[in-house]
């Protein structure tokens, strides 16, 4: 103020005049210094005012358009304030969020959480930070950060900072979906996966590690490494440790684990060394339970001599070679498949596969074959490169083969293709560093790994995810499958079989395997496969994905299916044969190994057989004979011997027939004998004749005409006596000196010749077995008679003839005749009373509205003229009257209703018209849209025929009313000079056409039979779920067209 007043005196100063007196000059002065100060003050207050405005629009914008939302709220939660982005965010003008509760923003579910937030905020908090769910104007909801502030002025005020988080959180939930996602590949994984410390102590494993050992989950966490590996492999596991310390991984390498039970489980482990986020080491190991392949490689090596053939099928290679390496023996044909070069190449140049193996594997190949001409087997794996570029893993086990001696005579082997299990192990070892790291690295696990990959969306059970061997196994393109349901991409069984499966696995918590399932890929191949599913759930419980994972068994099913026919086949021959297989010594007459059946078949045992001679199988009376045979069956004369007796250990006697066959096993030389009992086959023959001595008396007693005839002469070779009689011939050879048409008349009534039609009969008798058909016959005596025709091709060894069965059906025509006759009668009967019925309605429908309708409109009139004439002088009639009118009105409607319902004017006009009448009855009674399409419209018809066609339509139309829950109907109109036309289709519930027999649907016979009586038919076809359409066909015939008599 100081200062403003100095200055204020320096202004004065420079305006001051010449002064009057002192005392008015001071008066005067400190009045002007007081003026200028309070102008000076006033524009000083004016400029703060200016910048404190500019300030606060400069801040006012910042506030308006800041990237950030910020809302005030009083203390009943109303908007009081907000800024542009808040305006955006909640997708609403700020306009209309002033006075609004920002409680209706907050989503249903996080409605509570809000009032409980606002009201801590307005009682006792000053700060609130959470997260809310809010709902826009357009009904999306997004995800929204919220920090509150209490600044109370007076009355309580809150202020909030709104963040807009929804990305943020979508990637949480994909992430966390993910992760459940990749953790369910790490539970389903066919292969057992453990964790462990570097003391062995177990931290965490899968599904499949707990059943390769036997224990439960809480057991192995209690347990370590060591306590699972039996003491002989501590050097072999030592070795493994070394490794792991120098390169981080261990294995492949085969070793056993003691299952809880006691029993040693063959297992292969791979393993590597990894660091957790404790910054431990940690060891994480791939167990594989190999019990199944050493069994199968056992069995494969002991029978590798007895189903050699086999390896014509299976996709491993069988080798035999020198044991110097030098010269291939023998070489099956999968080697071409795997290696990519024939056979005929190897054996001309033996030494090609370990030219073809890998540069860094050829020496490990060639150490190999040198062990093995030191009597040193081998088990190793190694490369190969193709002569197309193509590398591929071979697991090859040799070997060796000794004489009694016990020198090295030979060497074999079993070689097989592992590539695609190598890229399982590589594939699962990129999935363990994958889990431990991101969930990235684990899609390009399941996109790589050589199982079919799949996720499907819980809620349609529509593809999500699929990776590419997926693709290479079904051969659709990805695009192709993404979005894709059950029945998009499979047949109908197929859909049906994946949609329950899905769904019973979505509704429990539980692993499903299905250990075969069959699937149709793209080109209509058939292929197998074993499949894992589990459902997917949220933090919730709420199942949202399926994950499964299917290996392609298809070959395995082919091999293993191979291996089992080739070995059912050779069981059968040695083992399961019928009949009995012994082994003869030509040189000292004594029985070798024998057969079951052969054993079953004499009464000894195999240890008993091994003792006896040829002789002790046979009646002393019949040995000259039978050793006579054998002479000639040794010396290759004779192979078959017939009828030839032989003693069980009983002494019963049975028969048999004996086939030999020499053969040469060990470098000797022996008789093989085939024996086949036909004790049966001689009780057969005897009751096939008795057999063919009762169907003799079959044919030659049958009441039925029954005939041979031979093929191809088609002469009769026999007939029965009831033939004789229907044909009246007198005795068996006069007849069969005839042929079939030789007893048909020149023409059958449908006028075909009869030798024609009958060769087409027979014709067909002999090629489909049967043929029957209705035939008019001619007796010898000249008389024709119609008769039912059977005839069945026969064939008794190489002879082919014709059974003929010839029924007389004369009276049988004669009744049908007078059945059909009776029928239409009844049916013109029937059609009298509808059209006497329809008379009579037509009668009523005129005295209704003549007589009826008259006296109303009088009655009308009279009250009419009452109002007119008393109104104005008894106010207080005026309501009755008025009421009498109404009265009468609906009288005169209903009048014309009855009229309208017993007989519709509009028929008296023609079809068409009767059709627009009932369309228009439609639709006003209902809400159901009806069209009328008239192709061609008919002319004038006769009465009967018109009301015909109407009330067949009407019965339609009333089903469709009361059943169909139609909502639209379609009449279509068709004329031809031959006859008329009507369709009435509809898009309702529809029923089955099949079931409507069995009820009580008079209506749908109704109207048959009232089509039938003009000669017409009606067409029903109906599905459910798909409406039903009504064709009536009505032929026209000269007397229905014409102009009727105007009545």
């Amino acid at each position: 103020m100081s200062s403003l007043r100095g200055m204020a005196e320096a202004k004065l100063s420079k305006q001051a005049s010449e002064p009057s007196c002192r005392s008015s000059e001071e008066l005067l002065h400190e009045l002007r210094v007081y003026q200028i100060e309070l102008e000076m003050q006033n524009e000083t207050l004016r400029q703060s005012q200016i910048e404190l405005e500019e300030s606060r629009d400069r801040y006012r914008d910042l506030y308006d358009f800041s990237p950030v939302a910020y809302l005030s709220l009083n203390a009943s939660g109303m908007i009081v304030e907000i800024n542009h982005n808040g305006a955006l965010l909640l997708g609403m003008e700020r306009s209309r969020l002033y006075k609004r509760n920002f409680a209706q923003f907050v989503s249903r579910e996080d409605s509570l959480l809000w009032h409980r937030c606002l009201s801590d905020i307005l009682s006792n908090l000053s700060t609130f930070h959470g997260e809310f769910r809010l709902q826009r104007c357009d009904g999306s909801l997004i995800y929204a950060g919220l920090h509150i502030l209490r600044a109370d002025k007076g009355e309580k005020f809150i202020r909030i900072v709104l963040n807009d988080i929804t990305e943020r959180k979508n990637a949480e939930l994909e992430l966390r979906a993910k992760d459940i996602k990749l953790r369910g590949l790490f539970e389903l994984s066919p292969l057992g996966i453990a964790l462990t410390d570097k003391t062995g102590r177990y931290i965490e494993f899968n599904q499949s590690f707990i059943d390769i050992t036997g224990y439960s989950k809480e057991e192995l966490i209690s347990l370590d490494y060591w306590e699972l590996t039996p003491e002989r492999y501590a050097a072999q596991e030592a070795c493994q440790l070394d490794s792991l310390q120098s390169t981080g991984r261990y294995g492949p390498y085969e070793k056993e684990y003691i299952r809880k039970d006691g029993s040693l489980v063959p297992l292969r482990l791979n393993g590597m060394l990894t660091t957790g986020a404790d910054g431990q080491e940690y060891i994480w190991s791939i167990v594989e339970d190999i019990t199944e392949q050493l069994q199968t490689a056992a069995a494969l090596q002991t029978s590798e001599a007895r189903f050699r053939q086999m390896a014509q099928a299976v996709e491993e290679v069988f080798w035999m070679m020198s044991p110097d390496g030098k010269n291939i023996q023998y070489i099956s044909p999968a080697f071409e498949k795997i290696w990519g070069i024939s056979c005929e190449q190897l054996y001309a140049q033996p030494d090609l596969c370990t030219l073809m193996a890998h540069p860094d594997d050829r020496a490990k190949v060639g150490r190999a074959i040198s062990n093995l001409a030191r009597g040193v087997n081998f088990d190793i794996e190694y490369r190969i490169i193709r002569p197309d570029g193509v590398v591929r893993w071979i697991s090859d086990r040799g070997y060796v083969i000794r004489d009694a001696s016990g020198h090295v005579v030979s060497s074999t082997g079993v070689s097989s293709d592992i590539t695609q299990k190598k890229l399982i192990e590589l594939n699962l070892q990129i999935s363990d560093e994958k889990l431990r790291n991101s969930a990235q690295m684990l899609e390009a696990i399941v996109e790589h790994i050589p199982v079919m990959v799949f996720v499907k969306r819980a809620s349609d059970l529509t593809i999500e995810l699929f990776n590419r061997a997926g693709e290479a196994l079904l051969g659709y393109d990805r695009s192709a499958l993404l979005g894709r349901g059950n029945y998009d991409l499979w047949s109908q069984e197929q859909g049906d079989f994946f949609t329950a499966t899905d769904r019973e696995v979505l509704a429990s918590s539980e692993v499903k395997e299905i250990a075969k399932e069959q699937i149709t890929i793209a080109g209509g191949e058939i292929r197998y496969l074993h499949t894992w599913k589990i459902a997917l759930r949220d933090k919730r419980g709420q199942a949202t994905h399926l994950l499964g994972i299917s290996m392609d068994i298809t070959e395995r099913e082919r091999a293993e299916k191979q291996l089992r026919d080739s070995e059912e086949k050779m069981r059968a021959i040695v083992e399961g044969a019928l009949d009995g297989i012994v082994l003869l010594d030509p040189e000292t007459l004594q029985f070798g190994s024998a057969n079951p059946a052969f054993c079953t078949m004499t009464g000894y045992t195999q240890q008993e057989i091994d003792r006896l001679n040829m002789r002790d199988i046979h009646r002393k009376e019949d040995l000259p004979g039978i050793a006579a045979q054998l002479e000639r069956h040794i010396k290759g004369e004779q192979l078959l011997s017939t009828d030839i007796p032989v003693k069980r250990q009983d002494g019963s006697v049975f028969f048999v027939d004996i086939k030999s066959a020499q053969v040469v096993l060990g470098g000797k030389r022996y008789l093989v004998g085939i024996f086949r009992d036909i004790t049966e086959r001689r009780e057969a023959d005897a009751q096939l004749m008795m057999s063919a001595r009762r169907h003799q008396l079959l044919f030659e007693h049958s009441r039925d005409a029954l005939m041979t005839l031979s093929v191809p002469s088609f002469q009769f070779t026999s007939a029965n006596c009831s033939t004789l009689s229907l044909f009246s011939a007198n005795n068996l050879a006069d007849f069969i000196a005839l042929s079939p048409w030789d007893v048909s008349p020149e023409r059958q009534p449908d006028g075909t010749l009869s030798s024609e039609k009958a060769l087409v009969r027979v014709q067909q008798a002999l090629e489909s077995g049967l043929s029957s058909f209705e035939w008019q016959h001619r007796r010898l005596d000249g008389t024709l008679f119609t008769a039912d025709v059977l005839l069945t091709r026969m064939q008794l060894g190489d002879e082919l003839f014709l059974q003929a069965t010839v029924r007389d059906i004369t009276l049988a025509k004669l009744r049908e005749r007078e059945l059909k006759e009776y029928q239409q009668l009844l049916r013109e009967l029937a059609a009298q009373g509808v059209a006497s019925r329809e008379a009579e309605l037509k009668h009523i429908a005129r005295e209704v509205h003549d007589e009826l309708g008259q006296l109303l409109t009088a009655l009308r009139m009279d009250i009419s003229l009452v109002r007119i004439q008393f109104a104005d002088h008894i106010p207080l009639l005026m309501p009755k009257i008025q009421g009498m009118l109404t009265l009468v009105d609906k009288a005169i409607q209903g009048a014309r209703d009855v009229t309208r319902n017993l007989h519709p004017p509009a028929l008296d006009m023609g079809i068409v018209p009767a059709t627009l009448w009932l369309q228009d009855e439609l639709t006003s009674r209902s809400h159901i849209k009806c069209t009328l399409h008239v192709i061609k419209e008919p002319p004038l018809i006769e009465d009967a025929l018109t009301l015909t066609l109407f009330r067949i339509m009407q019965e339609s139309i009333t089903n469709i009313m009361r059943h169909a829950h139609a909502s639209e109907v379609k009449i279509t109109i068709d004329y031809n000079p031959e006859s008329i036309y009507i369709e009435i289709s509809d898009n309702g519930a529809g029923f089955d056409a099949n079931l409507v027999p069995s009820k009580k649907s008079f209506g749908l016979m109704g109207m048959k039979e009232r089509a039938l009586a003009v000669s017409g038919k009606v067409e029903i076809n109906s599905q459910p779920g798909l409406g039903t359409v009504v064709a009536v066909h009505i032929p026209l015939f000269l007397k229905h067209i014409g102009r009727r008599v105007n009545d």
